[in-house]
């Protein structure tokens, strides 16, 4: 529990470290409304089911919560949220918002991503972060089917979530991307393909990701016109360089070669 703890203490720090350095340098960059940023490390994976941390995952997919501009938690794709006196029963109320291909984002959705995600065959690296939620840690075994997890959708806009032990730190658990929505029917489309380019996928956050197919070193994230907040991102594209060295990086930014 601790350990959890921890890590999604961290997971939400490196967020929050993330957005203040986009503020910063979005003030020099205001008229362009292009950002030019660094990356350590090629992207590993899209998948959000398969990803090994929050990461860049943050901007392209939204979950129940986000990150404000000061780390605090706020509603994200659920406008309102409710927990029943022994702590064991969230309901969360879903705004009207819509994926990157314009499917409307449903209380199933989350369902779907939270079952796939469990499931022995997709091989996701925390399912540890769903232990809490009722018989969780025995989908993730194969020891119950996906369907008998506790998260149910009791209409399009209202998801049900039951858990096996109260969570103190619920919300900041469902910023998380990991328990974003997924569409069924793109992941049905798509099949093998789903997830290895940025053209096999949909998006619920600000972003979505261009020119990234698994193995490049540069890719983009450009606004997602469908995103149900989006008159508060102010950026129209982020360009992103692998930079192994920090040198190479801070070189770049002194001479304004990303301004």
């Amino acid at each position: 529990m601790q350990r959890r703890r921890q890590f999604l203490k961290l997971s939400v720090s490196a967020i929050f470290i993330f957005g203040v350095f986009l503020l910063c340098q979005v003030s020099g960059v205001q008229a362009k409304q292009v950002l030019q940023l660094g990356a350590q490390a090629p992207l590993d994976t899209i998948d959000i089911s398969t990803s090994t941390g929050y990461g860049q995952t943050g901007n392209i997919y939204e979950s129940l919560f986000r990150l404000d501009k000061n780390g605090k938690i706020e509603p994200g794709l659920a406008k309102s949220s409710s927990v029943s006196a022994d702590g064991k029963t969230w309901t969360f109320k879903l705004r009207d918002a819509q994926f990157s291909n314009g499917d409307p984002i449903r209380a199933q959705d989350f369902v779907y991503s939270w079952q796939r995600t469990l499931k022995p065959a997709t091989k996701s690296p925390y399912t540890n972060l769903f232990s809490n939620i009722q018989n969780a840690p025995a989908i993730a075994k194969g020891e119950m089917a996906p369907d008998q997890l506790g998260v149910r959708a009791v209409d399009d806009h209202t998801l049900a979530v039951s858990l096996s032990t109260p969570v103190a730190y619920m919300k900041t658990l469902m910023a998380y991307p990991l328990f974003a929505p997924q569409d069924q029917k793109v992941v049905a489309k798509y099949g093998n393909k789903y997830a290895t380019n940025a053209k096999y996928m949909v998006y619920s956050g600000p972003f979505k990701l261009i020119n990234w197919n698994g193995t490049r070193e540069k890719w983009q994230f450009v606004k997602n016109d469908r995103y149900w907040d989006r008159q508060k991102v102010k950026l129209n594209q982020i360009n992103y360089t692998v930079l192994e060295n920090t040198s190479t990086a801070l070189y770049l930014y002194q001479e304004k070669n990303w301004i």
